[in-house]
């Protein structure tokens, strides 16, 4: 977000409230504090939570930081949104297409959400057995610093000046500056509790700093690992990780099973048009 949208931002809610920092007893029409007001819309305690995602039962306070940046990004939606009704962009076919598609997903969401609540939580023998199934989440997990060198795939492997091959990150990024090849040289972090096993067993398996290229289309990846930092995940911290995750697992069985549910019974109101029809399930073995 820019600067001079923070600094609107900050303004409006300046002028919103009585002064900077103070506080409001006003209260909106459901009853809830108003916090800030932009062109007469009330911003209310409700409004900040929602934001900041912290409105289910059991979840943590907020701070006055989460709040101050919550309000800062609702006033600043507020503004644009503002703005694009003065420019009448809300009268566009897609702006009515992607208004009904917003409601629909908060719709959507808000029973994904009643259902995850709705699932019992993991007893402490499912919670144990998660962790030690998932050795690299937990007990071994790591992290992996990988700088990598991203360009267009080149019509001829790289060579360094002297014509060999390049056993360096420099010396890629020489040859790539050589051939006027555009790339972008990053680093990011890998953790193996996101990895894919068999995708993590084939990274550890390089020499350290050695040089692997990953090619994505008509471009290429020369990547490097730079360390691999022990970062085991034990204990209570373990323990509420596993059940999380036990808990989102949990919640997405029962939502397939949901939408199952929902699809037989409007199968008859579901109509395609020609060529929309989705392909016919192969049949069992």
């Amino acid at each position: 977000m820019s600067e001079r949208l923070r600094t609107v931002g900050a303004v409006v809610t300046c002028l919103a409230i009585a002064s900077c920092g103070a506080k409001t007893s006003t209260t909106a029409a459901g009853g809830s504090p108003v916090v800030a007001t932009v062109a007469g819309d009330a911003i209310t305690t409700v409004d900040l939570r929602v934001e900041e995602g912290n409105f289910q039962a059991g979840a943590l306070p907020s701070t006055p930081e989460a709040d101050q940046a919550a309000l800062q990004r609702i006033i600043d939606r507020k503004l644009l949104a503002k703005a694009a009704i003065a420019g009448k962009l809300d009268q566009s076919k897609t702006f009515a297409i992607e208004t009904r598609r917003a409601a629909e997903s908060a719709q959507a969401t808000a029973l994904v959400r009643q259902i995850s609540a709705g699932r019992p939580a993991p007893s402490p023998e499912q919670v144990s057995k998660f962790i030690a199934d998932h050795p690299q989440a937990f007990r071994d997990r790591k992290i992996l610093v990988i700088e990598q060198i991203r360009m267009k795939k080149p019509a001829q492997p790289l060579k360094d000046a002297a014509d060999h091959d390049v056993n360096t990150l420099a010396e890629v990024q020489a040859a790539a500056e050589r051939g006027h090849l555009g790339y972008q040289r990053s680093v990011n972090v890998i953790d193996s509790a996101d990895t894919d096993p068999d995708v993590l067993d084939h990274l550890k398996s390089f020499a350290p700093h050695a040089l692997f290229e990953v090619v994505d289309g008509d471009h290429l990846t020369v990547n490097e690992i730079q360390a691999i930092h022990p970062a085991p995940l034990v204990g209570a911290v373990a323990t509420e990780a596993a059940t999380s995750a036990l808990r989102a697992q949990s919640g997405d069985g029962a939502l397939k099973a949901k939408i199952q549910l929902l699809r037989d019974a409007a199968k008859k109101d579901i109509h395609y048009s020609a060529g929309y029809q989705p392909p016919e399930k192969s049949p069992a073995p």
